[in-house]
């Protein structure tokens, strides 16, 4: 079965609820149109991420070989960590949208989220890695 993982990102305070909206809900969509189980959880008080937290709410879901693993922003971090911390875990593809791994906030919270050594045996272990960064100039639509 084709299987994706959504994690989304983390807001700087809990009034920006949009963390979990934008983009995610149509790609959502739109691999469940292409017969993807698709699990898209909500990470717990991602204000304040702990990544103890977001592996907790993470256990549930199964990884294969054939498994899609997309995340955004802080979400490639978790998603990057996890993989890191678990060496036997293999996946089928990790879409990496606005990568991010910096302690901008100098907290406890993101320094246990973001403070890890990226494992090398990760690209042994996921087919295709895909890096989308963010955007830094506006774009004109015509």
């Amino acid at each position: 079965m084709k299987h994706a993982i959504i994690i989304h990102g983390c807001p700087d305070s809990p009034e920006d609820n949009t963390y979990n909206q934008h983009w995610m809900p149509w790609v959502k969509i739109e691999l469940e149109k292409q017969g993807y189980k698709v699990d898209f959880p909500t990470m717990p008080k991602p204000w304040a991420p702990s990544y103890n937290n977001f592996k907790e709410a993470f256990k549930g879901l199964t990884i294969t070989p054939k498994t899609v693993l997309i995340g955004h922003s802080c979400g490639t971090a978790f998603l990057t960590h996890y993989l890191s911390e678990n060496n036997s875990v293999t996946a089928k593809q990790l879409i990496l949208v606005a990568p991010w791994k910096i302690n901008h906030c100098n907290d406890y919270f993101r320094a246990g989220f973001y403070d890890f050594d990226i494992s090398p045996t990760i690209k042994q272990r996921v087919q295709n890695i895909t890096f989308l960064p963010p955007i830094t100039k506006s774009l004109k639509v015509k």
